[in-house]
């Protein structure tokens, strides 16, 4: 709901992605992507 929402009030190409730095968001791939953290070799 908020993609579409952003996309109709100020176009598809506008965009930002935040990230928590130091930020603990699970264990996933897709949640360790978004910690702004450097990769530990693991």
């Amino acid at each position: 709901m908020a993609r579409k929402y952003g996309i109709e009030k100020y176009g598809p190409n506008r965009y930002h992605i935040v990230t928590a730095k130091m930020g603990f968001h699970g264990r996933t791939f897709g949640a360790m992507s978004a910690t702004g953290q450097p990769a530990n070799g693991c």
